[in-house]
């Protein structure tokens, strides 16, 4: 479904006239789909475990600037 949805937005895009790194998306799709596997065999071997996640209070502490940074990527992100 990826890689086909990965060949629409790379038409729509040569079509607007839009630079599209069809190479670049497939890779971040493949590594995603990576990342799926994993989680979901960690999740076989063991289901009843449920896995440590901070609580942003516990990441704020670690990383005091931790929101002006998050804002500051995602408003980079969005500029390009």
């Amino acid at each position: 479904m990826a890689q086909d949805l990965i060949a629409l937005y790379a038409c729509d895009s040569r079509i607007n006239g839009f630079n599209y790194d069809r190479h670049a998306e497939g890779s971040a799709a493949e590594a995603f789909v990576q990342c799926i596997v994993s989680a979901g065999n960690q999740f076989l071997e063991a289901p009843m475990e449920a896995p440590y996640l901070p609580n942003w209070n516990r990441v704020a502490s670690a990383v005091p600037n931790i929101f002006e940074r998050l804002i500051s990527a995602v408003e980079e992100d969005n500029r390009d």
